[in-house]
């Protein structure tokens, strides 16, 4: 029950999919429609699967019915939130039927007391293919084909100003992509970054670079740059690198997020609530003359209402052309690229499908306008 591969999300739901452990449930516990519309003691954001057992074995598998003793919250010696302080704030806010979200400002302005600016803001997509794409290289090798990178000055002005896409099939990217990085973000500044992906992911490169140190002519060069942002092991990186979703953990708690930390949630969770950016990406300004630059959208309003409510910045991304008919994966629907892996598939695709040039630059414009998207929703 803890990784029903057969459960399916509420969105997938409405669009017709069954959800087998609903199915499942629904004989086993009697449980009605209105019984999987509560919150599900299984929300609570890293709860261990030893508590999650526990739970399921006692069959309260309703948050309400999680008790304080359960979680046991219990302060770390840390700024912000520990994980267990988190987890019953949860608990406590969605029983108590509270949407005011919880912000530690004091906590949070003290982190960012210490970033130094321009502060730039990346992001990944990755790839490991099981059959490799390029000559030479293992199964499950780490491919990055593509970074988004945002900057904001000093003066809170903010342009999205580098970005990197290689799908040219055949073509090996890492290198060329830890150049392109490097040549984006300078030797200065702080790097954010949300979640480890970013970190690991050039920690792997690294690993690559140093195998073949004899074939890449400025091997050195680019170990350096890694090495300043993702040494290996527990050393500390020499430039200020921060992860976002650290301090979002620490510091900051919406209901509507209901646990997860991913910044898929966490966006509309602070669109929803700061009038601040209501009223700045309300306005057609990203992409706009005299507005945010942007190298992928024109005249762009972020903050649309939408039967009274904030549309997801991420469902205001267009689909890619329309297939071909037929079948095969030369024919594949036409995907939303709106996250991780459906961009994993697009570059697979790009890599293997004979597709003409008009629906490999629409499938490329998806990828960089998905992309641009995660970096502007940390900034």
């Amino acid at each position: 029950c803890l990784a029903c591969e057969f459960d399916t999300s509420p969105f997938a739901r409405a669009t017709g999919l069954k959800s087998g452990r609903q199915e499942c449930w629904t004989r086993l516990l009697n449980w009605s429609e209105a019984d999987f519309e509560k919150p599900l003691a299984f929300d609570i954001g890293g709860l261990s699967a030893t508590k999650k057992r526990t739970l399921l074995d006692e069959r309260r598998l309703h948050l309400d019915q999680v008790t304080e003793a359960d979680i046991a919250p219990a302060d770390d010696g840390q700024p912000g939130l520990s994980q267990s302080q988190r987890q019953w704030l949860q608990v406590r806010k969605t029983v108590d039927g509270e949407t005011s979200s919880y912000l530690d400002r004091d906590g949070l302005q003290a982190e960012m007391a210490t970033w130094q600016f321009p502060l730039h803001f990346i992001d990944f997509e990755t790839c490991r293919a099981v059959i490799p794409f390029h000559a030479g290289s293992r199964p499950s090798t780490l491919i990055a084909f593509q970074f988004s990178h945002h900057v904001m000055a000093a003066d809170g002005a903010v342009s999205h100003a580098n970005e990197f896409l290689c799908t040219e099939p055949g073509r090996n990217p890492n290198a060329g992509f830890v150049a392109a990085l490097h040549a984006a973000v300078g030797d200065t500044g702080t790097i954010l970054h949300y979640a480890p992906h970013e970190v690991s992911t050039l920690r792997a490169i690294a690993v690559q670079l140093r195998a073949r140190h004899n074939s890449q002519e400025n091997t050195a060069e680019l170990l350096a740059f890694i090495d300043s942002i993702a040494p290996p092991g527990d050393q500390t990186a020499s430039r200020s690198v921060v992860d976002l979703c650290k301090l979002v953990k620490r510091f900051y708690y919406a209901p509507s997020m209901r646990g997860s930390n991913s910044i898929k949630d966490v966006l509309p969770a602070i669109l929803h609530e700061s009038e601040f950016l209501q009223q700045r990406y309300g306005k057609p300004i990203y992409g706009a003359s005299g507005g945010i630059p942007s190298k992928n959208f024109t005249d762009m309003t972020w903050v649309q209402q939408r039967d009274g409510s904030i549309c997801d910045p991420y469902a205001l991304l267009p689909a890619t052309v329309p297939a071909a008919s037929g079948d095969g994966p030369a024919n594949r629907p036409a995907a939303v690229l709106r996250n991780g892996g459906a961009a994993m598939q697009a570059y697979a695709d790009l890599q293997l499908c004979n597709w003409p040039a008009s629906r490999r630059q629409a499938t490329e414009q998806a990828l960089l306008r998905y992309c641009e998207l995660d970096t502007l929703a940390m900034v």
